[in-house]
């Protein structure tokens, strides 16, 4: 399969390209987001020994039994130096606040589906909350 005319603004979107003109959709910026907080790790201590763990899927299994029961519930917090430089150039490009909202929460929303899928789409889905920090 060829694309004519390949500098067609409307043509950038089947770019394959890791280029800095690469055009991310909402929904890919949703999957970056998942997949970059998936991945990053921190070390913990067990027993004496250092361990590496998944950050935000521990976090999730922090607050995943106090989201339906705590008034408020309790924020999943991102913190923003984990995220890579251009998903934070993309989320500030978003003016939208509905649309940063649907982007995070659709983010977070995949790590506790990961850990859960009936328990978040019952309990956790309407009263999650993100909140991001340095």
């Amino acid at each position: 399969m060829t694309v004519d005319n390949i500098e067609n603004p409307q043509n950038k979107a089947f770019l394959t390209s890791t280029t800095a003109d690469e055009f991310w959709t909402i929904e890919c910026l949703v999957d970056k987001l998942f997949l970059r907080l998936a991945e990053v790790k921190e070390k913990v201590s067990n027993n004496g020994k250092e361990i590496h763990v998944r950050k935000y899927y521990c976090r999730a299994r922090e607050v995943i039994k106090w989201i339906p029961i705590s008034k408020p519930p309790p924020a999943f917090i991102i913190v923003i130096s984990d995220l890579t430089p251009r998903i934070i150039e993309e989320f500030q490009s978003v003016t939208d606040e509905a649309t940063r909202t649907y982007i995070v929460t659709q983010a977070i929303g995949r790590i506790f589906e990961n850990l859960d899928f009936e328990y978040y789409h019952l309990s956790i889905a309407r009263n999650l909350r993100v909140r991001f920090e340095k």
